[in-house]
């Protein structure tokens, strides 16, 4: 049988055995995320970090020291691609791939007439994201930025991981309008380039638009803040934008062609379905109660109350949709689709008006100018 002593001095040696097992585990995963991290797990004054500064970056960016993507693009495409690489050029008409017709490029335009651009780069977003993806600072968001006399404007972006495979990997060049009365093409572009310039007073204008890959980057000890993302009106710590093209054009604005512009191009709601001014008021003061938001306009998009029936083919309440333009305190007129309803109660009498749901994305889910919302 096992003195006592025995025993304890077993006990000791596998409690300490625990204890160093437990912390060699500890120690390889904190090894481990500071690694993911891109931290050093040397203490002392040999604990820095191994990312880059803002600086460092730009520098790194500036001089294109990096290793690119090798993800098959298109490479140049055109004799105009080749001549234009970098750059984002303008015409009053789309641009045709592969087709350019440089003779329609401009240096002036007014801001009455139909706009497009093109932007030509030398490889395709994957391949400009793949060295800023290595050195841990895979980009936020794909951006074009409006500046007018060389003052941040307005600014339109997407997710860059949501491009689709085409755009995102191989394309090289791609179009975009930014005036133009087919209302099937009046997306985010359109509004934000008319947010733009719709508020312009007559004169002539260096309007350039930049097109970069953005990362909203953390700051080291010694880093400043420098910029705010227009679109979203975010504060960031900083900024670090990676410009792949840009392009500048003179924008020759007059009374007379400010007016054909809001008339022809500006991002307008649409006409109501029916004639009702009360039930556009209850909607607006709904609206605005539920989300306490500056409400501009109201706008109904269904021509009659919607009823609808439970399993048993008895109408339960009432539907209709309406579009909801607010006014954010950056200026932005943003309108979203939303659906009203009366619930139907004894006999065949209904209930308030009341907000059900947001009706998701439609064709009038969109930012709209501001000075066109009455």
């Amino acid at each position: 049988m096992l003195n006592i002593k025995t025993i304890l001095l077993v006990s000791l040696l596998t409690l300490s055995f625990n204890a160093l097992y437990s912390q060699s585990i500890k120690d390889k995963i904190k090894k481990k995320i500071s690694n993911i991290a891109g931290i050093s797990s040397k203490s002392g004054s040999e604990n820095k970090e191994k990312r880059h500064s803002v600086d460092d970056l730009k520098k790194m960016l500036a001089e294109r020291k990096l290793n690119w993507g090798q993800a098959q693009d298109q490479g140049s495409t055109s004799a105009a691609h080749s001549k234009y690489m970098g750059k984002i050029v303008f015409s009053n008409s789309q641009i045709q791939f592969k087709n350019e017709n440089e003779s329609s490029f401009k240096s002036e335009v007014n801001i009455e007439d139909p706009l497009f651009l093109q932007y030509y780069l030398e490889r395709s977003i994957a391949n400009e994201e793949f060295p800023l993806i290595e050195l841990g600072i895979s980009p936020s968001f794909y951006s074009c930025l409006i500046s007018i006399n060389g003052k941040p404007t307005a600014e339109w972006q997407r997710a860059s991981w949501r491009f689709p495979g085409n755009d995102r990997e191989v394309w090289t060049t791609n179009g975009f309008a930014l005036a133009t009365e087919n209302i099937a093409k009046q997306d985010i572009v359109c509004s934000t380039y008319s947010k733009a310039v719709a508020g312009l007073e007559p004169g002539t204008y260096d309007l350039k638009i930049e097109m970069s890959l953005v990362n909203l980057y953390g700051l080291k000890e010694n880093d400043k803040p420098e910029y705010s993302l227009l679109a979203t009106q975010a504060s960031h710590v900083s900024v670090l934008r990676d410009i792949v093209a840009s392009g500048s054009v003179k924008l020759k604005v007059t009374a007379k062609g400010k007016a054909i512009f809001l008339q022809k191009y500006a991002i307008k709601p649409p006409k109501a379905a029916q004639q009702n001014p009360a039930l556009e008021k209850e909607i607006k003061e709904i609206t605005a109660k539920a989300y306490n938001e500056n409400v501009l306009k109201a706008v109904i998009l269904s021509p009659k109350w919607e009823f609808v029936q439970n399993s048993l083919g008895i109408v339960t309440h009432k539907v209709i949709y309406g579009l909801i333009i607010t006014k954010d305190e950056s200026g932005r007129c943003q309108g979203n689709v939303y659906q009203f309803a009366k619930d139907r109660g004894d006999g065949s009498k209904y209930g308030s008006t009341y907000l059900k749901a947001v009706a998701g994305y439609s064709e009038w889910t969109k930012e709209y100018t501001c000075s066109v919302v009455k």
